[in-house]
């Protein structure tokens, strides 16, 4: 059986849609996010901007430890309930 791809832009998923929520947010912006891994406050920087969460990176974090860093590449999605604009 012939594998078929669809050339279609509106039928491939979208992990992101605009929404009064994250509307508030952009790219590069810095925040405080919070987190279980994560047990205090910490700051980070958008990279990325999903419907209900983002990808922040908080490599340039100095008060985090390296085995956090390690241990999640720097990288963390966040829901944007866990997540505080600094102003």
């Amino acid at each position: 059986m012939a594998e078929t791809k669809t050339t279609d832009k509106s039928s491939r998923l979208s992990l992101y849609e605009e929404n009064e929520v994250n509307a508030q947010f952009d790219l590069e912006q810095q925040v405080k996010f919070t987190s279980e891994a994560v047990k205090e406050p910490a700051l980070a920087t958008i990279k990325r901007k999903y419907t209900n969460s983002c990808l922040v990176d908080f490599a340039e974090n100095e008060d985090l430890s390296r085995a956090i860093k390690d241990e999640y590449h720097s990288k963390m999605v966040v829901s944007y309930k866990n997540i505080t604009i600094i102003k």
